[in-house]
């Protein structure tokens, strides 16, 4: 418990509110200063006293009763109480403490319990009922008496206080005299901006009787302003005289404007460019520095978007500031390009900004104005199109070299050369992405040219066929030069020199440009191999021309082979089979393919009835099976249902989430059910499914038409053979640009985790729990404070895939801004929980474990806002799990956040990570959890390697899970050296 008060002590002694805390036996364990000055006494002399030693008078009072259930059900409980003889009411909220006692927490709201009763008393005095006015007007005298609320009585037609208690007399600073001598006019100590307030309340009071509490300010006798909360009521004998109930709300004015400067200050200081707008046409309120260095302008501060930055309208973004105010929706740019003006009357420079603009609410909820912020990625996105330039070179030059290997295998793979040429020719055409490729031959003692089975663009015809060579009046060998090939940019150029007859055979042949070369045996030209445009020129890089002459000599070659191999074929026919069998294997198959490849190889594995792969679309009441893998005397059931036919029987047989395992489905399943599965001649079968959101998208089926114990080798056997399909089947569906694309962004949103830090060896891995997105809402994030400091952050934004990377870069930067401001992690998560909420910036919510690591003490200093608790394990093997209660980020405006420290000794390891990795498992009613991840920490060898060590952690817990993470995950590993 000691631990217990000196924490809590450094919440309590700066706090506004009583705080105190006792024991599940009352005794006080801690005092703040605020109760103790309202005891009276000092705090040593509660401490180690009973509540109801130190105050007898609250036994048996309404303290009594709540403190006493909230200890004994070990709930939240919350009332309000009035203290005898101290005229005061407070709110009081009891939280029960992990030690078995209590804390307590009271907000004196005396003043908002006396303008409530002077609420009701207001409304009392207009009731019919005389006694009941007569009580209000008891109770109204009784608060012009208590000093506690102020209090005024009116005439509307003259504008003059007639009276005041001496609470409002010494909120405006006049006195009785002044009173008397009808000096109190409400309306001239009105000031000017509030006489439209005021005279709408006074509309009110005439017309209704009575009008509601509002805000506005008067003046006091020395010219200073109060600002205040009025409400008031006419009499009901009166067309003219009442009453009004008055609030001094300057110290609520104070704490706001402290937090306005407060939050001004984090704004000025942010590393993002930020900017407010305010109204519908956008004028500028306030701007940052590096806004004011994004822009290159700083004058304007007072202009409406379209006079301060005129360059921008055309671009569409006034449109969007327009709809983001209209319709209050955010809007948030990815990697937008905006054209500006940095210097005056110069050229506009291009910039590439990640942003976004959220919508600002006044007190009524209405969109008032609009925060705009972001980060400049110009500099990065140059870097990123230079190297991509270099890497489309790298590209370029591997897949000619793949293409090479490609025509390589094909060619390889048949006997016949007329095939052979066929595929280098489609290949290469493809590869070059050119109009035209083929192979011709020349006899020209025959007067012959033809050209072999051709590759050409689908709108063009085939120059496929014999030609005279003498009709076009040239001799073919004339063009050559001495390197045997021939390079034409674009034949229609005079410098050719060719005869008309042959430029208008190349033009109706649809022939403009090409590389040729020739192949010859020994001495002797035997074909060339051309690559042609049809309509354009083209200047072919060098590149492409030794592509040209490698695969000509490349099909030389395999033709040259085929010739050789052409009287063995009826020998090597098995082997031929096998071997394409083999290509086949190893090549890139399409998805039926795949899926008969596997249904084949499981049903021979396995030697069951029947095997087959089922795709499920809900979407389009459709299930398709492939063709299947059946005994002889069994008919195929390949083809097209309509799902709803068989939705109760997928919903019994995959009820469980995992594999169907069914050895008689007379035993195993409803009577309709087992009878649809028998018309199809299925009596057990094994089915695994795979899901894709909940949603059940396709399933690998094994059956037999007789019953059939199945092993738990043959369920394993299965089940890896449905993940391996699903795999294949995934990875021929996704395109590896665009993989590498969104791993850029990934990259971009997730900064690199050191592998060292002083004092600290560190080992992590993310994976987003959505393919098509490959990024995610979790992050981690590890930074340098000052020489000595650093931060260890981990945190999870509510959501997956790009709908929770969208915020992610705006957490993960405020954040850094919040560390670099206070150093103290509960007071940076404050200040984030301020931002965030404070302007509306987040969806859902955020949990994040914010840590200050002393490189020279080894102590890390956390915060937990709601998240996994961090698990330690000690140099000797043991595992302890850090939790704490603080709330996640974005909940609530006035969230509380404490801070917790720990010594990470050398050889301790300290484990971060997201629910991902602790809420997976084989189903939803299996989850590994806190416990079963520390027993995995407590299993994994040490190693040398971090990052090793963390990976095996997380491979651990995949296995656990069977291969499946449902939610995005992220580890982080720190082991002191």
């Amino acid at each position: 418990m000691e631990q217990f008060a000196i924490d809590f002590r450094q919440l309590g002694e700066d706090s506004g509110s009583l705080i105190f805390a006792f024991d599940a036996e009352y005794r006080f364990l801690y005092v703040n200063p605020q109760a103790e000055r309202l005891a009276g006494v000092s705090r040593e002399h509660l401490l180690g006293r009973t509540i109801w030693e130190a105050a007898p008078y609250l036994e048996g009072a309404v303290y009594h009763d709540n403190f006493r259930r909230a200890m004994q059900e070990r709930a939240v409980v919350e009332f309000e109480a009035h203290s005898p003889g101290l005229e005061r009411w407070d709110h009081v909220r009891c939280v029960p403490e992990l030690g078995g006692g209590l804390i307590v927490f009271a907000r004196d709201i005396t003043h908002e319990h006396y303008a409530q009763a002077a609420r009701e008393a207001a409304l009392s005095l207009l009731s019919y009922d005389i006694a009941e006015r007569e009580r209000a007007e008891g109770r109204l005298r009784r608060l012009f008496d208590s000093q506690v609320v102020g209090v005024i009585f009116w005439n509307l037609d003259t504008s003059l206080i007639t009276d005041a208690n001496d609470t409002f007399l010494a909120m405006v600073g006049y006195t009785r005299d002044d009173l008397a001598a009808g000096l109190l006019d409400f309306r001239k100590m009105t000031p000017a901006e509030w006489t439209d307030r005021n005279e709408q309340g006074v509309a009110a009071i005439r017309a209704e009787g009575s009008a509601a509490t509002y805000e506005k300010e008067y003046f006091r006798k020395d010219g200073s302003r109060v600002p205040i909360l009025i409400g008031g009521t006419r009499f009901e004998e009166s067309g003219a005289e009442g009453f009004s109930y008055v609030l001094d709300i300057t110290e609520r004015k104070r704490r706001e404007e402290q937090e306005r400067a407060r939050l001004q200050a984090i704004f000025m200081q942010a590393p993002a460019f930020m900017a407010t707008l305010r109204g519908p046409q956008h004028v500028f309120e306030m701007a940052n520095p590096p806004y004011y260095q994004l822009v290159g302008r700083s004058d304007i501060l007072g202009k409406p978007v379209t006079v301060a930055l005129p360059e921008v309208v055309d671009q569409g973004f006034v449109q969007i500031l327009d709809q983001v105010y209209q319709t209050g929706k955010p809007f948030i740019g990815k990697d937008m390009r905006l054209l500006l003006r940095v210097t005056p009357h110069g050229p506009l420079d291009e910039r590439f900004l990640d942003f976004a603009y959220q919508p600002l609410y006044d007190k009524e909820k209405q969109v008032s104005g609009i925060l705009v912020h972001g980060i400049d990625l110009t500099e990065r996105k140059r870097l990123e199109i230079e190297q991509e330039r270099l890497l489309g070179e790298a590209r370029a030059r591997a897949e000619r070299e793949a293409l090479l290997n490609r025509v390589g295998e094909a060619i390889r793979a048949t006997t016949d050369p007329e095939e052979i040429q066929q595929v280098a020719v489609r290949a290469l055409g493809e590869a070059l992405k050119a109009d035209r490729c083929y192979f011709s031959f020349n006899d020209l003692a025959a007067d012959s040219h033809w050209v072999g089975q051709d590759f050409h663009r689908s709108d063009l015809p085939s120059l496929a066929g014999h030609y005279r060579i003498s009709e076009f009046q040239v001799n073919p060998e004339d063009f050559y030069p001495n390197e045997r090939t021939l390079i034409i940019p674009d034949a229609m150029e005079d410098r050719w020199s060719l005869p008309e007859v042959l430029l208008s055979a190349l033009r109706k042949l649809r022939l403009r440009s090409a590389i040729s070369v020739r192949i010859f045996e020994g001495e002797r030209r035997v074909a060339t191999l051309s690559v042609a445009m049809a309509d354009k020129p083209r200047d072919w890089t060098d590149d492409e021309v030794r592509l040209v002459e490698a695969v000509a000599a490349q099909t030389r070659s395999a033709v040259e082979t085929a010739r050789l191999l052409a009287a063995q074929q009826a020998r090597l026919k098995e082997e031929a089979l096998i071997g394409r069998i083999g290509v086949a294997i190893r090549s890139e198959l399409d998805p039926d393919a795949i899926q008969e490849e596997a249904a084949a190889l499981v049903g021979e594995a396995l030697n069951v009835s029947r095997c087959f792969y089922l795709t499920y679309d809900a979407s389009r009441d459709a299930a398709h099976a492939g063709r299947d893998y059946h005994r002889g005397d069994l008919a195929s059931l390949a083809g097209d249902y309509r799902l709803s036919d068989f939705a109760e029987m997928l919903t019994e047989l995959f009820a469980s989430g995992g594999t169907a395992v069914i050895v008689d489905v007379h035993a195993s399943l409803s009577p309709a059910i087992a009878q649809g599965m028998l018309s199809s001649q299925n009596r057990a079968l094994l089915a695994v499914p795979f899901f894709d959101g909940g949603q059940l998208v396709a399933a690998l089926w094994a059956s037999m038409d007789e019953p059939r114990i199945w092993t738990a080798h043959e369920i394993a056997l299965i089940e890896q053979a449905a993940t391996l399909t699903r795999t294949a089947l995934e990875t021929a569906r996704v395109s590896v640009k665009e993989r590498a694309i969104v791993q850029q962004l990934q990259e971009a949103l997730q900064p690199t985790v050191p592998k060292h830090i002083p004092g600290l060896s560190l080992g992590s891995f993310t994976q987003p729990a959505l393919d098509e997105a490959s990024v995610g809402g979790d992050f981690m994030d590890v930074f340098v404070l000052d020489k000595e400091q650093y931060a260890i952050v981990m945190g999870d934004v509510s959501g997956k895939g790009l709908a929770a990377a969208q915020q992610l870069a705006l957490i993960r930067n405020t954040l850094r801004t919040t560390l670099y401001l206070y150093r103290a992690p509960a007071q940076a998560a404050a200040a984030l929980n301020a931002i965030v909420t404070a302007h509306d910036l987040l969806v859902g919510f955020v949990t994040a474990w914010i840590g200050v690591y002393d490189a020279a003490t080894g102590e890390i200093r956390f915060c937990s806002c709601g998240h996994e608790p961090a698990l330690i394990r000690k140099a000797n093997g043991d595992v302890e799990a850090l939790r704490t209660a603080s709330p996640p980020l974005g909940v609530a405006d006035n969230a509380e956040y404490r801070d917790r420290a720990f010594m990470l000794a050398s050889g301790d390891a300290l484990l971060l990570y997201t629910d991902g990795i602790s809420e997976s498992g084989p189903s939803r009613r299996d989850l590994l959890g806190t416990d079963g991840l520390m027993g995995l920490l407590t299993k994994t060898q040490v190693d040398a390697n971090v990052q090793h060590q963390a990976e095996t952690i997380v491979a651990d817990a995949s296995a656990y899970a069977n291969g499946a993470f449902r939610d995005d995950v992220a580890v982080l590993l720190a082991r002191r050296q």
